[in-house]
């Protein structure tokens, strides 16, 4: 996976969380399932990309839900 596809799922990610409002959180199988339905043959590297996002800090997980 290069840098292109990473930005790429990154930003697909983070747009889910455009419009929300403090406090608003987001469910895992709600993202997981919006990356399969936006990109159903690059699943995969679309879920690596969010567990990176989750590692990096850049989404924080509260047991089973992510705020941005």
């Amino acid at each position: 996976m290069n840098q292109v596809e990473i930005e790429k799922y990154g930003k697909f990610i983070l747009s889910r969380f455009k419009g929300f409002r403090p406090g608003e959180i987001l469910r895992t199988n709600s993202i997981i399932d919006s990356i399969r339905k936006q990109y159903p043959m690059e699943y995969r590297q679309g879920q690596t990309v969010f567990f990176l996002l989750i590692l990096n800090g850049l989404i924080t997980q509260n047991d089973n839900s992510f705020s941005s």
